[in-house]
């Protein structure tokens, strides 16, 4: 038996994304039902990874949840990207973001007027997580 992948904001975007562009509907279907679920079955999660996934409330659930469908469901339209932040509160603060942005208006340069909604930060070394912008 393989051992799972650590999970980081990049694992997260490259397993949407294989999804997306591979067309694989059984674990789609796994993802879009119960996406933390399907974290957690699929990657190797720190305790504060696991805590991070349990404190989502019922809001960010939802957005979460209609963020993978659209972006799965997209075909390459939509993607999820991870931005390294800097974070000039903290000494040596440099956060990862988890975005969602459509391809198209990235490459029109519409990001620079509506920013891409955040979904979810972590610290440089994707151990303590956060919802939303840091």
């Amino acid at each position: 038996m393989s051992e799972k992948p650590k999970f980081d904001a990049l694992q997260a975007v490259h397993a949407v994304h294989a999804l997306g562009v591979a067309g694989d509907k059984k674990k789609s279907k796994e993802l879009l039902a119960d996406w933390r679920g399907y974290l957690k079955a699929n990657f190797s999660l720190t305790d504060d990874q696991v805590k991070w996934l349990e404190t989502v409330d019922k809001g960010h659930e939802a957005e979460v949840k209609k963020i993978l469908r659209q972006t799965v469901e997209s075909k390459g339209k939509f993607r999820l990207v991870v931005v390294l932040v800097a974070d000039h509160t903290k000494p040596g603060g440099l956060v990862h973001e988890l975005r969602h942005e459509s391809v198209e208006e990235q490459r029109q340069g519409l990001h620079e007027v509506r920013a891409n909604f955040v979904i979810a930060h972590c610290d440089a070394n994707c151990r303590n997580w956060g919802w939303g912008p840091a």
